[in-house]
């Protein structure tokens, strides 16, 4: 995958919702979700282990879509009030990448 693509798999995204309180959630993959006052923010580095042809451009338009659809997954799912710090959340996580990047 080129540098400016890997770049842009390293933004923050950010989905709003009603929620008070703060929480913080580690996940693995360098995955960094912070939940406060209704707003989810999401740092991962998904990019790095979801990887497709460098020389592809709709491969790595399909894998930055793939990224996108798990970071906006975990936060509605912080959002909701699900607890990420399981440790079987965490067993299912890397499974889903694993088969995602097979």
């Amino acid at each position: 995958m080129n540098r400016a693509l890997l770049r842009l798999l390293n933004i923050r995204a950010e989905v709003q919702l009603q929620t008070p309180g703060t929480k913080c959630f580690s996940l693995p993959f360098d995955i960094e979700i912070e939940v406060s006052n209704g707003r989810a923010n999401i740092e991962s580095e998904l990019g790095r282990a979801i990887s497709g042809p460098q020389d592809n451009p709709v491969e790595n338009a399909r894998v930055v879509g793939v990224i996108e659809g798990v970071e906006h997954l975990l936060m509605s799912l912080a959002l909701a009030g699900v607890d990420l710090s399981a440790p079987e959340f965490a067993t299912a996580l890397r499974d889903c990448v694993a088969k995602l990047q097979g």
